[in-house]
């Protein structure tokens, strides 16, 4: 067995970073292990002690490309550059797909996440506009209601995926699940180990888009180990 298939301890997760840079993208991997006490013993403390840029040379570096950044691949169709991918994904330990190759366990791509949310803003740290928001009495200057409408794929345990729909503010949740068949990137991303980010689904209705990703299972803790109870 080589050793990027070697099962890891939950201390000893290597982790990818992803950014862009104005030549394209760079990927660090931060490197991670178990801390030995002063008589070489291994404890229950991690540490993180190198960081390497992983460059097109090191290998896996095109698997890792095609997974964490899809929009590069050639597509048809106005959203072919758009971004998209994980935002943190688990990277799977076997040969196929190969995105595990740089032996890295976590991607995190910050370029697909969204930093300011209705949940962050300024206005949501005053605890009185909370109460407002809760009543219904708030303006729609300090939050828009009116833009309460979304959609997201949740990936279940069971190996299928379901598209949730919330068309305006007052509308009734709506789903359905998605045809895998007819989705390859929605597909290959969760087989890649995507826990969150994007795809762009590209036969379901209505048409060509970008939606959000959640993988249901990948953030469900685990249950406690009965062998250490």
């Amino acid at each position: 067995m080589s050793e990027q298939h070697v099962k890891r301890g939950p201390l000893e997760h290597d982790i990818l970073v992803a950014r862009r840079n104005t030549s394209g993208k760079q990927f660090f991997k931060v490197k991670a292990r178990r801390r030995r006490d002063e008589m070489g013993r291994l404890t229950e403390r991690a540490e993180y002690f190198d960081i390497q840029e992983q460059l097109p040379a090191a290998a896996g570096f095109r698997s890792i490309m095609n997974f964490a950044c899809p929009e590069t691949h050639e597509q048809l169709g106005a959203a072919a550059a758009s971004n998209r991918g994980p935002a943190l994904a688990t990277m799977p330990l076997h040969p196929d797909p190969t995105a595990s190759a740089s032996c890295a366990c976590y991607l995190i791509n910050p370029e697909n996440l969204t930093y300011e949310t209705a949940w962050t803003s300024q206005e949501w740290s005053n605890p009185a506009c909370q109460l407002e928001l809760e009543s219904g009495t708030a303006s729609s200057q300090t939050h828009p209601r009116e833009a309460d409408a979304f959609e997201v794929l949740l990936a279940s345990p069971g190996g299928r995926v379901y598209l949730i729909t919330k068309s305006q503010a007052n509308a009734t949740l709506s789903f359905k699940e998605v045809a895998l068949a007819d989705e390859e990137e929605l597909w290959s991303s969760l087989r890649g180990g995507m826990v969150a980010g994007s795809v762009r689904l590209a036969a379901t209705a209505p048409g060509p888009r970008i939606v959000p990703v959640v993988n249901v299972e990948a953030l469900t803790p685990p249950l406690p180990d009965s062998s250490r109870a």
